[in-house]
């Protein structure tokens, strides 16, 4: 809103609270989930390398070759909710698979549906994101564990299994819906 940078804000924020010492800050840092925030900057970081390293591309060229004008939509969701369903969809799926999407499309001849490509990154790599092994799962199980007062309604590996459940339907509805062609309605 007032074009600051929101990481360095919440850094100065926080820094000022703990000065007027409106919390306890050693138990704020100890409820931090620090495995998940540092997986997701080392696959930041991978991922980093890998798009310096021309892997976009080759990934791009790669997947065009089992591709076909039909089946693009189904496949780009397929290899969408297969990366989330193990990363993170903000740090991993969409840097990854966005720019390969306007270069599928070009090499399929179906310029004019690269958006619908990038939908269906989109649709993948948001929506599987709810499995324990990626990133938005892997927060709503350690939220869960934590909280004392909800963690015995939800059992750790019931929950576990729910939210992997909830990941293959959606890879499953996704791809569907891709492959009969609804999300060219919208485009």
């Amino acid at each position: 809103m007032f074009k600051v940078n929101v990481g360095l804000m919440a850094f100065a924020v926080g820094s000022v609270l703990v000065l007027l010492g409106a919390g306890d800050e050693k138990k704020a840092i100890s409820k931090i989930p620090w495995n998940v925030i540092l997986l997701v900057l080392g696959v930041g970081i991978l991922m980093n390398i890998v798009s310096l390293s021309g892997g976009i591309i080759l990934m791009a060229e790669g997947m065009t070759k089992i591709m076909t004008p039909k089946t693009a939509p189904s496949i780009m969701a397929v290899s969408a909710s297969v990366m989330s369903f193990f990363s993170s969809g903000l740090g991993v799926v969409f840097p990854t698979l966005i720019p390969t999407s306007s270069i599928i499309a070009n090499n399929l001849g179906i310029a004019h549906y690269a958006k619908e490509l990038v939908a269906m990154v989109t649709v993948g790599g948001t929506f599987t994101g709810i499995s324990p092994i990626s990133t938005t799962g892997a927060l709503i199980m350690s939220a869960v564990i934590s909280d004392e007062q909800i963690k015995d309604k939800f059992p750790q590996n019931k929950l576990f299994l729910e939210l992997v459940f909830w990941a293959f339907f959606t890879i499953i509805l996704e791809v569907v819906l891709a492959y009969l062609g609804i999300y060219k309605l919208f485009f």
